[in-house]
């Protein structure tokens, strides 16, 4: 097996709980109303790895090496600069060249997300489903590998969604309109830019849907007036 690079930080590794429920039978997926007794070394832990993305995805995150099968995830600068913006930030833009790992950094960054956030929900979304649901399947592999105390219970796990005990899902989906429909609700605020105007507006999901609704509306009558003019002729 691979050795660490020196830059990884020494990973801790605690007993396993001998009666811990499981998922499914699946030995790598803790189950659903499980408690878990922390040590104090696991407490510091986990505050650290909750206070720090970067911590948590260089000490505990493992991937799958071409050549050294599973090795674990030692960022480079630009992968933690990349995590660390959109961590910060609530929109970012970042161009990557090809094969410079984006998926897995954005994995990582998915990964401590839901695991330390209440009820969010995270989308992947892709120009096929085949490729959102390969992305999903490495975010659940790295899930897999996690030690069980870091882990939530796992409530749904299939090809297309996962849902852990925290309220936190992830789903995969193709990029279309309605990909993500039923994914937010009535309160959560989008932030939208009026292409004629070049005006921007915050909106919740309800009062963006009555815009969308009268545009529509607005669009059918011009729509109908335009075709009466043109019978008129």
């Amino acid at each position: 097996m691979a050795k660490p690079k020196p830059g990884i930080p020494k990973r801790l590794v605690f007993p396993k709980p001998r009666d811990i429920r499981h998922y499914n039978r699946n030995p790598h997926l803790k189950g659903i109303g499980v408690a878990t007794e922390f040590t104090l070394e696991q407490i510091k832990e986990y505050k650290k790895c909750a206070d720090d993305p970067i911590y948590f995805i260089r000490t505990y995150m493992n991937i799958v090496h071409v050549d050294h099968g599973i090795i674990p995830f030692d960022l480079y600068g630009y992968q933690e600069k990349y995590i660390r913006e959109i961590h910060k930030n609530r929109f970012v833009i970042s161009k990557w060249c090809r094969q410079s790992g984006k998926s897995t950094s954005s994995i990582g960054y998915m990964l401590h997300y839901i695991l330390f956030n209440e009820a969010k929900t995270v989308a992947i979304l892709a120009n096929k489903a085949a490729t959102a649901r390969e992305i999903l399947g490495r975010l659940k592999l790295a899930y897999e590998l996690l030690p069980h105390w870091l882990q939530q219970g796992v409530v749904t796990w299939n090809k297309g969604e996962i849902e852990i005990e925290n309220g936190s899902k992830v789903v995969a989906a193709a990029s279309s309109s309605s990909a993500i429909r039923g994914c937010v609700s009535g309160d959560s605020n989008v932030t939208v830019r009026n292409k004629l105007t070049g005006e921007i507006k915050t909106l919740n999901m309800e009062q963006l849907a009555f815009v969308l609704n009268s545009s529509i509306e607005e669009d059918t009558t011009n729509e109908n007036e335009a075709g009466l003019h043109n019978d008129v002729k």
